[in-house]
């Protein structure tokens, strides 16, 4: 037995077990031997975003009841909430992450030009072209040339001297 349903706009498919052996047997035979009959999908959806189905393995077939419906419908509203709110938070991070090390590469970086120049006797401009020369010679993220000329494992001199 399978059908469709449309109902407020969400889809739900009802299934019994014996159906799902077109899809596994083995989550059909661990179903039905655990005492269930049927599965009703519903969608997780978040105005045109669906990630997925709160799934309800019930021990009889045929419609479950209404209020059953709309309590499924519910959790599977919270729980998409929160899963896109953690998504989200975790992207955040992500970026914020990210951009605390560009910043700090940055400034590793406006560091090592004013040691280059001084130590190198060039101008700011001209520091910075030659420690984006030595990184690209050797094959070098230019950060990883900074944080080496700050701590004076390196020393890049003018190509004049």
């Amino acid at each position: 037995m399978r059908r469709f349903v449309r109902d407020g706009g969400l889809s739900l498919v009802f299934l019994a077990i014996f159906a799902l052996s077109l899809i596994g047997q083995s989550i059909a035979g661990h179903a039905y031997n655990n005492g269930f009959a049927s599965i009703e999908a519903i969608p997780m959806r978040l105005r045109n975003t669906t990630i997925g189905t709160l799934n309800l393995l019930r021990s009889d077939t045929g419609s479950p009841p209404p209020e059953d419906l709309s309590a499924a419908r519910a959790f599977a509203d919270v729980a998409t909430i929160g899963i896109l709110h953690e998504r989200s938070l975790r992207e955040q991070e992500s970026l914020s992450s990210q951009l605390q090390t560009a910043l700090n590469s940055r400034v590793m970086i406006e560091q090592a030009k004013g040691v280059v120049s001084f130590t190198a006797g060039v101008p700011i401009p001209d520091a910075f072209t030659l420690m984006r020369a030595f990184a690209r010679d050797r094959g070098l993220r230019l950060s990883e040339v900074a944080e080496r000329i700050v701590r004076r494992d390196i020393r890049l001199e003018s190509p004049e001297s």
